[in-house]
């Protein structure tokens, strides 16, 4: 175990937004703070939930919650987080009535329509029922959709807090933002999964990397908008928005586990704000054959939308060239950096040396998979010989 690094002197936002739940467990969100004041020099949490402790609205996979479930007050249990987190904002709202089962989606069609498909077999009709019997499954229509709204306004008002809190104080902005639910036990559970990503973002911060030039057409200052890949995110911090794990927002959110510049998530989120916005999140995306009923997808959509690029900035291959370049950059002959540039070397050859035993075990595997395949293929050729 290498020793940590030195707090950094950052100031750091963890935006915590969604139910409590029954179960009343945000020792996730704990986690998190004190694995980011363990690494930077300010940490501060803005929350965001609901007077109840359970959606009203359907899960994608539970379906509707039980009569029992709806209406059980918050209060008891947003004075815990209250009392434990110490959030610099916490915010408390009503969840909103249910729209009616008839209702329409945003483009002014139904959300689920088979009759859509039309009779004939052509692909894109084959493709068009299956979609629609994908979306019945997962119980998708205007009380999931309305979640979903519900959802990204509680991100929404978390980072709302947090802008407030910085116009209060203009000489302290944040350097990055992270957006995460309080109760995610599942990937946030253990305390090494909280580790793993606070480490991440110490290294990451740690020694600033030059960014590089910008697009410059027409006078004005451009950045390309897409995917940018793991070998440069470390230098790409401007600009983007990341999961926290090794996969992008363009495949999975991770229960919209998100971080980047506040400005990047301020832009992000604001495509949600206003019905016009929205209105166009939502119909680019019906555009790009993004499946509606999965709706955290439209994040990748905005991202777009608002100019951002996507990355990976946890993923393995991210830390290791962004520590690489790290300890590039360091100076060597800084006693004040000698320490840093020591330890960005170890925990270089640390990612290293994880990265080659994974390399080899997954060469392994493909050796061994591709001996299997020899001997059932020698094992048919043989009955067949037998039988003839």
């Amino acid at each position: 175990m290498l020793p940590a690094l030195p707090p950094l002197d950052r100031a750091i936002s963890l935006q915590f937004s969604g139910h409590l739940r029954r179960s009343c467990n945000f020792s996730p969100a704990l986690a998190h703070l004190r694995a980011c004041r363990r690494r930077f020099g300010r940490c501060e949490a803005f929350a965001h939930t609901w007077t109840e402790l359970e959606p009203r609205t359907p899960h994608w996979r539970r379906g509707w919650p039980g009569s029992p479930l709806v209406n059980l007050s918050s209060a008891a249990c947003v004075e815990r987080l209250r009392e434990s987190l110490a959030p610099t904002s916490l915010r408390v709202e009503e969840q909103p009535l249910l729209p009616a089962n008839e209702t329409l989606g945003p483009d002014g069609k139904p959300f689920v329509c088979r009759e859509c498909c039309g009779e004939r077999d052509t692909l894109a009709a084959r493709r068009c029922r299956k979609n629609a019997e994908d979306a019945e499954r997962l119980h998708w229509g205007p009380a999931r959709h309305w979640g979903w709204r519900q959802n990204v306004h509680g991100m929404r008002r978390a980072a709302a807090a947090r802008a407030e809190a910085e116009r209060r104080q203009p000489a302290a902005p944040f350097t990055l933002s992270v957006r995460l639910r309080p109760d995610d036990v599942w990937r946030f559970g253990k305390p090494a999964q909280v580790d793993a990503l606070w480490d991440c973002l110490q290294l990451m911060l740690a020694v600033p990397l030059q960014q590089p030039p910008a697009d410059v057409r027409g006078g004005r200052a451009r950045r390309p908008v897409g995917m940018v890949s793991v070998g440069e995110a470390w230098r790409q911090l401007d600009g983007v928005v990341s999961g926290c794990f090794d996969r992008t927002i363009e495949i999975d959110t991770a229960d919209n586990c998100l971080l980047g510049r506040p400005a990047s998530l301020d832009r992000l989120l604001a495509l949600f704000g206003d019905e016009g916005s929205y209105r166009r999140v939502y119909d680019t995306a019906g555009r790009q054959g993004v499946v509606r009923h999965i709706p955290e997808l439209q994040l990748f959509v905005a991202a777009r939308l608002a100019r951002l690029s996507s990355t990976m900035l946890c993923h393995p291959d991210a830390i290791a060239a962004g520590l690489a370049r790290s300890v590039n950059a360091t100076p060597a002959g800084a006693a004040e950096t000698a320490e840093l540039r020591a330890r960005l070397g170890q925990e270089q050859a640390r990612h290293a040396a994880a990265a080659t035993a994974k390399q080899q075990a997954a060469e392994e595997r493909r050796v061994y998979q591709a001996r299997k395949r020899e001997l059932r293929r020698a094992s048919g050729r043989s009955n067949r010989v037998r039988r003839t």
